[in-house]
């Protein structure tokens, strides 16, 4: 377990119960809209510990890798590429459950509020604690920085759409493959 600290960030390195390394950063934001909090890293390979360079205008942050046969040492940026090569994003809602975990209820629909930044976000609708999935769909409007784009996703029975689903709670995956994109996700509401 490490802590590391530098430039109003906390990284947290930890093991957790399934043998698995995992970070938490702590972000302080000062005058922006995002909000202040933690936000889990998954690395692959794990991250041992990061390490935030030291002397007047230093800035760079490193993560020291921890797998044996591949130990490196990474240069953490806000690069838009990898050496080049196109990022895959990917994040995951929690399992709503609206309040009642054990009740099945049916889903009808679910809208969502993206600003794409000019990426195409696939969004993955996942039942049961994301055991059960529909087919993905592209996010069909590919906005400029700034917009918002409010998009409603029927919700199939397998064979109407629009006739929900019934499931125990519903969570939301979205993927994009960036590079000089940064889409973000401001909310989401299913009806039930």
């Amino acid at each position: 377990t490490r802590l590391s600290w530098g430039d109003g960030r906390i990284f947290f390195n930890y093991i957790d119960s399934a043998s698995a390394r995992r970070t938490l950063e702590f972000r302080r934001r000062r005058d922006s809209a995002e909000e202040s909090g933690w936000f889990p890293h998954v690395y692959t390979p794990g991250i041992a510990a990061h390490y935030f360079e030291e002397g007047a205008n230093k800035h760079n942050l490193w993560a020291l890798g921890a797998d044996a046969t591949t130990a490196k040492l990474y240069l953490v940026t806000e690069a838009t590429s990898d050496a080049g090569t196109a990022i895959v994003m990917s994040a995951q809602t929690q399992s709503e459950n609206v309040g009642d975990p054990r009740k099945r209820k049916r889903w009808g629909d679910l809208i969502t509020e993206i600003d794409t930044n000019g990426a195409s976000v696939a969004v993955v609708i996942g039942f049961d604690n994301h055991t059960a999935t529909l087919t993905p769909s592209t996010s069909p409007v590919t906005g400029s920085s700034g917009t918002r784009q409010h998009t409603i996703h029927d919700i199939t029975d397998g064979t109407t759409v629009g006739g929900g689903r019934e499931a125990t709670n519903i969570s939301l995956r979205f993927t994009a493959t960036v590079t000089t994109e940064r889409p973000k996700l401001y909310t989401w509401e299913p009806t039930w």
